[in-house]
């Protein structure tokens, strides 16, 4: 197999880097390596205000202690394990992005999932949505998780921004309930079909498209 060129002369890791920046050495590191780079990169780089809150604050201490290579209740994770679990998260927020793009719903704050600032609106949801039958929708299709794909069971645990990035797109687009009810169903069918790719794939959620991890 062919050898993906580096994406930057220098590996950098730094913050703050924007979606073309991000996807691109996503996509490099996720295939070629070393997944000490990878799993820094994606700490340091994406899910803003995740990294101190359940259930992601566990996460980010197994990876902050893998790439600084300091063993995890007295052992050192799996780079295997590392990689399925990044890859699995990466690949759920491109699924979020794709829905949100496939569907013609507003972009929340006109950012990608991975990179969106959840800020308030999970607590928002909490205590503002739980009425709505659409919302009650939303819960069923997706096994009253919060959670669009249910991980493998190499793939860590709940992931919830996807959930969330596509629940606020749902509740930006402001239709009737009736409305994003029959949007809901829609979603919910083309959510079915992922969920038969991610069961018979190796560590992946989307199916992968010309050189692998190139990004939808």
């Amino acid at each position: 197999m062919e050898r993906m060129s580096n994406p930057l002369s220098d590996i950098q890791t730094c913050n703050r880097l924007n979606e073309v920046e991000l996807k691109e050495q996503m996509t490099y590191y996720l295939r070629e390596g070393p997944v000490e780079i990878l799993a820094r990169l994606f700490h340091e780089n994406t899910c803003p205000g995740d990294w101190n809150r359940h259930p992601s604050a566990a996460l980010g201490g197994d990876l902050k202690a893998f790439y600084q290579g300091e063993p995890i209740g007295g052992k050192t994770p799996a780079a295997e394990e590392i990689t399925s679990i990044i890859r699995y998260q990466w690949e759920l927020g491109l699924l979020a992005d794709q829905i949100v793009n496939m569907f013609g719903l507003p972009v929340p704050d006109n950012t990608m999932c991975i990179l969106w600032n959840l800020g308030t609106w999970s607590s928002y949801v909490w205590s503002n949505l739980t009425s709505l039958r659409w919302y009650r929708l939303f819960r069923k299709v997706c096994g009253y998780k919060h959670e669009l794909i249910p991980p493998q069971s190499d793939q860590g645990w709940e992931f919830r921004r996807p959930w969330l990035y596509v629940l606020r797109s749902l509740f930006l687009w402001g239709k009737s309930d009736l409305e994003t009810e029959h949007m809901v169903r829609r979603i919910a069918s083309f959510l079915r079909g992922i969920q038969r790719f991610n069961k018979q794939a190796m560590g992946r959620v989307l199916p992968p498209r010309r050189n692998d991890c190139v990004p939808r």
